[in-house]
């Protein structure tokens, strides 16, 4: 990592004022001479200066005369959240998550088959989402916490971000792959969910074990209960555990329907914002 790249990580410390004498120092050196830090500081100002600003309702009588534009300021307040957070994701995330897409494409071109893009799909999403959250993962944990922006918010504006791109990048895909193989017409949205589905299960639940056990093991995890799931039917059930191991595909087999991972997945996912709030508290304590 180079001197620019330090620097810009502590951009939201110094825009927080939680940044050491000697740090803050440094970087106000730095601002002097690099114009992209300068617009990176102002941005952050500008959020949090936004974000201060929506949540006075003493401050605010003009929008209290007219109701109608609330939406929009709300709109506005969510839309500058996730514009700040999306330099504080890792760019290994958006990196990875391209590259593997890539890789699937030309698998399915040489297999001739789409569902190379949809296999890897939730492995990919999964790993991206394991590392949006955490003391690890999150430099702007500072800013967070002196501003009205809430550890949740951050939470569903990085998994906005991280999901949403892996389902553009699974979704072009696919499209891609589909017109070149005259496949379009195959499309529909039962295809749809039988990819978006187990994506959105294996995403929600790396992103809640990271926040338990960290995005490692979250990793792990995940990947190992959609590894098992995939061999069990093909393992030998006979002797004296055949009952058990029956009855368990038989209820993986169940739950893997989308609408069940989707119910599953929106479960893991309240947990999970439960869980961050908690874990604020405890922090602010």
């Amino acid at each position: 990592m180079n001197e620019h790249e330090k620097m810009k990580e502590l951009i939201p410390f110094y825009a927080a004022g939680t940044l050491p004498d000697e740090e803050h120092e440094k970087v106000a050196q730095h601002l002097q001479q690099c114009p992209d830090c300068r617009a990176e500081l102002q941005l952050w100002q500008i959020v949090s200066r936004e974000i201060r600003t929506s949540d006075q309702k003493l401050g605010a009588p003009a929008l209290k005369q007219t109701p109608v534009k609330k939406p929009s300021r709300h709109l506005w307040k969510a839309w500058y959240i996730l514009r700040s957070q999306v330099t504080l994701i890792r760019t290994e995330i958006w990196v990875s998550s391209a590259l593997v897409s890539l890789l699937g494409i030309i698998v399915a071109l040489l297999v001739e088959n789409v569902n190379a893009i949809y296999f890897l799909a939730p492995f990919v999403s999964a790993a991206g989402v394991a590392y949006i959250y955490g003391m690890q993962n999150d430099p702007a944990l500072e800013l967070t916490l002196a501003t009205p922006i809430s550890a949740q918010q951050i939470l569903m504006a990085r998994l906005t971000l991280v999901f949403g791109y892996n389902i553009l990048l699974t979704f072009s895909s696919s499209i891609l792959l589909l017109l070149l193989n005259g496949q379009i017409a195959q499309f529909s949205w039962a295809v749809l969910l039988d990819w978006m589905a187990p994506m959105a299960f294996l995403s929600s639940l790396a992103l809640f074990c990271s926040l338990l056990w960290g995005s490692v093991n979250a990793v792990v995890v995940a990947y190992s209960l959609w590894v098992v799931k995939g061999i069990m039917p093909e393992l030998d059930c006979s002797g004296q555990y055949a009952a058990g191991f029956t009855t368990l595909v038989d209820f993986l087999n169940r739950v893997e329907t989308p609408s069940h991972l989707l119910f599953i997945s929106l479960l893991l996912f309240a947990l999970a914002m439960w869980f961050t709030g908690k874990k604020q508290i405890k922090l602010l304590a």
